[in-house]
């Protein structure tokens, strides 16, 4: 039973966390793509 709550409390942990890593990861992308497109409006 104490085996178990620890699986799901890693499994919440990682699951949050992966969220998070993608929600930073499409934020990155999204200010990569705006300095992209606003480096070629320069040039």
């Amino acid at each position: 039973m104490k085996y178990n709550q620890y699986i799901n409390t890693i499994t919440l942990r990682y699951y949050s966390n992966t969220d998070m890593l993608l929600k930073h990861y499409a934020y990155i992308l999204y200010i990569t793509v705006q300095a992209q497109s606003l480096f070629h409006g320069f040039t």
